[in-house]
């Protein structure tokens, strides 16, 4: 398989999604989109992954380089394409396809626990994934549900935490591609986290990586079914 990357921060990259590329012979490419890089064609992959960054959806959507991004996704979508965005990316995907992004009240920052939905639970897709388990989260704004989409993950704090569009479109706000190396670029860009009701210490995040092992397998679930 195929699988191409739209990257908007240096730190922001495909983190165990690489490993998972490298453990099954698959091939990869990258557009920078901070770098302003050409878009490939679409005959050129069989997978698109959007990946996170530290902007806000709702400052940058109507920015020309960004209303080009998700005409991009967008046509992906529609050219059947498998596409599956990470936090700011599946925000971005969720406006890209009617949906939109509001400000939570509070930032979630840590490790905290998730639930698929009914709609997941009975999806093949989701087979690898517990009912219940404890994921990374990092972001203050939510995506809402797509037109046609389903919610797939839910969370205490924030209850859009995972949509799917037919069988070949997945939005994620829990970072499953998530490593060790790569929450402590998170943590060198970004900081301390700012204290807040749903947010933890840096402490407590990096304590929180007991359960990356688990995180990673149902990503590496969901891709293996895809890539069969």
């Amino acid at each position: 398989m195929r699988i191409h990357f739209l990257q908007h921060e240096e730190f922001e990259h495909p983190a165990y999604i690489f490993k998972w590329i490298n453990d099954r012979g698959h091939s990869f490419s990258i557009t920078r989109v901070d770098g302003g890089e050409e878009y490939p064609g679409f005959s050129e992959f069989d997978m698109l992954i959007v990946l996170g960054s530290l902007a806000s959806v709702n400052e940058i959507q109507d920015r020309p380089e960004v209303q080009r991004e998700m005409d991009f996704i967008r046509q992906a979508v529609d050219d059947g394409k498998y596409v599956i965005g990470f936090c700011f990316g599946a925000q971005l995907m969720s406006v890209s396809l009617g949906g939109k992004v509001t400000s939570m009240a509070h930032r979630e920052i840590g490790w905290h626990e998730v639930r698929l939905t009914p709609d997941a639970r009975s999806s093949d897709h989701f087979k690898c994934f517990p009912e219940r388990f404890i994921a990374p989260i990092w972001h203050g704004d939510m995506f809402s549900i797509p037109p046609k989409a389903q919610r797939t993950i839910t969370g205490e704090y924030c209850p859009n935490q995972g949509y799917m569009l037919g069988d070949k479109v997945f939005g994620f706000q829990v970072l499953l591609h998530m490593t060790p190396f790569n929450l402590e670029e998170f943590m060198d860009v970004i900081g301390e986290p700012v204290p807040g009701p749903n947010v933890q210490s840096s402490q407590e995040v990096r304590e929180g990586l007991q359960h990356v092992e688990s995180v990673n397998r149902m990503i590496t679930g969901l891709l293996d079914q895809l890539a069969e």
